[in-house]
């Protein structure tokens, strides 16, 4: 537990008992609900735009192949510091001709160490596939991606 979650605890825990009208059962039902969230596991998300591996440059299509690699390399070596259960990706690209031919996804989770993938393709052209992305270090189980019409 780190110390700033055991202050939101240790506040959580005053104001119980900051409510001297209220009744000891009601006080002992918020004690056992703050140690019941101590006590759950945690699920660490991080999320991401990925850019479709064009770093700071102005557009995708000005980006060497090498480049993109480059850049998502970066990426992965963030995710694999930053150690998440879950990261969620935006614009997050297929092989797609304007960033490189290649699959940013596979290659990101291929870098970072995530078994497992997601990858719902909400924009398809001739020129591009992107969309959202999951990467997981656990089972994901019946993934499904919901497109909506603009």
């Amino acid at each position: 537990m780190t110390p700033g979650f055991r202050s939101i605890c240790g506040a959580l825990l005053a104001m119980c008992f900051a409510h001297a009208s209220a009744s000891d059962s009601l006080r002992s039902a918020c004690v056992d609900d703050v140690r019941q969230a101590v006590d759950a596991p945690v699920l660490r998300v991080l999320t991401l735009n990925a850019s479709h591996g064009r770093n700071t440059a102005i557009n995708q299509f000005l980006v060497s192949r090498e480049q993109t690699y480059a850049n998502l390399d970066a990426i992965a070596e963030l995710l694999s510091f930053a150690d998440a259960d879950v990261v969620a990706l935006q614009e997050a690209d297929a092989p797609s001709i304007w960033s490189g031919k290649f699959d940013h996804v596979t290659h990101l989770a291929d870098q970072s160490g995530y078994g497992c993938i997601a990858h719902g393709l909400h924009s398809r052209s001739w020129m591009s596939t992107y969309g959202t992305a999951l990467l997981s270090s656990a089972e994901l189980r019946e993934p499904a991606s919901i497109r909506f019409q603009p």
